[in-house]
């Protein structure tokens, strides 16, 4: 982030927890928010939840916001609907989590764009 200048926008299912009226699961995203946060990462916005799949909403946000580069950091590929969106895809491994290999591909594509 600090690098790039990057913000985070949180695509994942666990924004969903957001809109529940379920105290245990609220507190566990609003924690997520607090950590990102003491850490100098915080989440600046969400993608919509749409009746799509997850490339799709991300290409709608991207819409609204566009922006030079940007970088997808998932464990699956939910891109079919949105292929310009799979092309800035950084796969990470949900059994191990995000990896340092993860952090220098995100980092190539958030490079700015030369003119």
């Amino acid at each position: 982030m600090k690098e790039t200048g990057a913000g985070v926008v949180l695509s994942s299912s666990w924004r969903e927890e957001l809109y529940l009226d379920e105290p245990v699961c609220r507190a566990a995203v609003e924690n997520l928010y607090r950590a990102l946060e003491t850490n100098a990462t915080p989440i600046t916005d969400t993608t919509p939840l749409l009746p799509a799949d997850k490339g799709e909403e991300i290409a709608v946000w991207l819409a609204a916001h566009p922006c030079e580069s940007y970088a997808v950091l998932d464990d699956r590929d939910c891109f079919a609907g949105a292929p310009a969106v799979r092309a800035h895809w950084v796969a990470v491994d949900p059994a191990r989590g995000l990896r340092y290999r993860n952090y220098l591909a995100a980092r190539q594509l958030l490079r700015p764009i030369s003119r």
